[in-house]
């Protein structure tokens, strides 16, 4: 049996349950730092969402700084999830950002790109580079409505996407890019938008699929 490589838990709330009073525990009832418990049980990858004017003042650059100081102490790798939004961003919405809400095309790549770049380097230069960064989560429809929503075209979103993979490898060559989809059951689907963004000249390391059995069929 092949081994996965990547174990990983999306561990985006854990600042704020903890400032919240959250406390975690082996299962012998010894507490202990919570990515310490999920590092011993084998994990070594974390997603991290972040945007760009949280409401509540948590999944911002700020807390993502200070977790990525842990991680790299527990030897966890780093995804960062950019939703490019100031809440969820997923097939069924992609809000823009309020402070983005009024710029033309051409300010919205250069919003885009300033906020990813700008992100990635701050954690470059405090000696934690993203292994691992997400253009957009869920982007099945788009991202950034309604400039980048690709159910008519999809030159806008290929726009996005290449100064978001450019603002990456600009900050830290090393670090991977993935376009994330949801309905990872559907295989047809994935072809149609990775062929389309391929054709339109979009770069990329990695593809992301959100996978839920109950939503999108069993593994078989």
């Amino acid at each position: 049996m092949h081994k996965l490589s990547i174990l990983g838990a999306d561990i985006s709330s854990l600042k704020k349950s903890e400032d919240c009073g959250g406390v975690y525990y082996h299962e012998d009832g010894t507490q202990a730092d919570a990515l310490k418990i999920l590092k011993d049980h084998g994990m070594n990858y974390a997603r991290i969402r972040v945007w760009v004017n949280s409401p509540d003042g948590y999944h911002g650059k700020a807390q993502l700084l200070e977790m990525a100081k842990r991680l790299k102490k527990n030897s966890i790798r780093l995804l960062v999830d950019f939703h490019y939004s100031d809440t969820w961003a997923d097939p069924g919405k992609q809000p823009k950002p309020a402070a983005w809400a009024d710029l033309d095309f051409e300010g919205l790549k250069k919003a885009l790109y300033d906020h990813t770049f700008d992100v990635c380097n701050s954690l470059k230069a405090q000696g934690t580079p993203p292994d691992m960064v997400q253009v957009g989560n869920e982007i099945t429809n788009g991202m950034l409505w309604e400039d980048g929503r690709n159910d008519k075209s999809f030159d806008n979103l290929a726009a996005l996407l290449k100064e978001g993979y450019r603002a990456v490898k600009d900050c830290s060559p090393k670090t991977l890019v993935m376009l994330h989809l949801d309905n990872g059951g559907k295989n047809e689907m994935y072809r149609w938008w990775f062929d389309t963004v391929i054709e339109q000249g979009v770069s990329f390391d990695l593809i992301g699929a959100s996978y839920y059995p109950y939503w999108h069929g069993t593994l078989a």
